[in-house]
């Protein structure tokens, strides 16, 4: 297994980086033509369209897609209990900060106000494939439940023999969402859209995914059928830093958005090569300690 390169770079010498620099632009407009005709098709023919496209794209024939949170018996390591819960609560307590009051004012008889009302249902699209998120899931339903929507859905791509991943299962049940759908892709988007003999429609689509993902939130919030939370693209994370720095930090931050997805870019640029050296060396210990990113190097 190669390293992470090292790169020694003059000053101003901006060709030998333009690549990089331009790894990370994502343009949607093939994705989004990509996309319409999965879009069409699900909005015409519901369920048996989610069906065969979740075979189609994920390689399973799912029977039953949709599970209840409330209705599952979990069992977690406490570590990770005790994780979720302190991040539950470290995201409620800033979220809690930025609910906002009906302001109301009497001015010469005419009574004026503004009020925040609440959309009444929120599709949370959580990826899978080779990294999980279960912060999508925390950071995507908690402010929701705290603004008061009354229907939260999640949506994730189905695993081999039609899983969820522990971790959503979890995070799902502790956080209060009301549904859990196995669906990936634009057509679990355009489920949560259109609504199907199964799936119940959603006003908002919030979450991070793939391209494909990210054309149809896109496409779907340009033409009024949904809201979006933005049309995120690549992760991107530049460093820069001397050798005041702490390796181990430095590759920490890095990795953090590298495994977002092979399309995601992250640079450290330091006047220190030893530094560099560390981080490189601090990188590959993490490959030993979580195998699975090697799968996303």
């Amino acid at each position: 297994m190669m390293p992470i390169p090292i790169r020694e770079i003059q000053n101003g010498d901006y060709k030998s980086c333009v690549d990089l620099i331009h790894r990370a632009k994502d343009d949607l407009s093939n994705a989004i033509q990509s996309v319409i005709p999965i879009i069409e098709d699900v909005r015409k023919n519901g369920d048996e369209a989610l069906v065969r496209l979740s075979k189609k794209f994920d390689g399973v024939r799912i029977k039953n897609f949709v599970v209840f949170p409330e209705e599952e018996n979990l069992s977690v390591p406490l570590e990770w209990e005790k994780a979720f819960h302190e991040a539950k609560e470290n995201i409620t307590k800033f979220h809690e900060a930025q609910l906002r009051n009906t302001l109301e004012v009497q001015i010469k008889g005419n009574r004026l106000g503004v009020k925040y009302s609440p959309v009444d249902s929120v599709a949370v699209y959580a990826p899978g494939g080779k990294a999980l998120y279960p912060s999508s899931v925390l950071m995507g339903v908690i402010p929701a439940k705290l603004a008061g929507v009354k229907n939260i859905h999640l949506f994730t791509p189905p695993g081999k023999e039609e899983t969820i991943p522990l971790v959503y299962k979890y995070a799902a049940k502790i956080c209060g969402v009301d549904k859990i759908y196995t669906l990936g892709g634009a057509q679990a988007i355009a489920g949560a859209a259109y609504g199907t003999e199964t799936v119940s429609p959603s006003e908002f689509v919030v979450g991070p995914g793939n391209r494909f993902v990210a054309a149809a939130k896109s496409y779907l919030s340009g033409i009024g059928k949904i809201g979006i939370d933005s049309p995120a693209g690549p992760s991107e994370v530049l460093i820069i830093a001397d050798k005041t720095a702490n390796p181990v930090w430095v590759a920490a931050d890095l990795l953090s958005q590298a495994e977002h997805g092979e399309d995601s870019i992250a640079i450290l640029a330091t006047d220190d090569l030893n530094l560099a050296k560390k981080v490189q060396d601090e990188i590959e210990k993490a490959y030993l300690d979580r195998p699975k990113r090697v799968e996303m190097k």
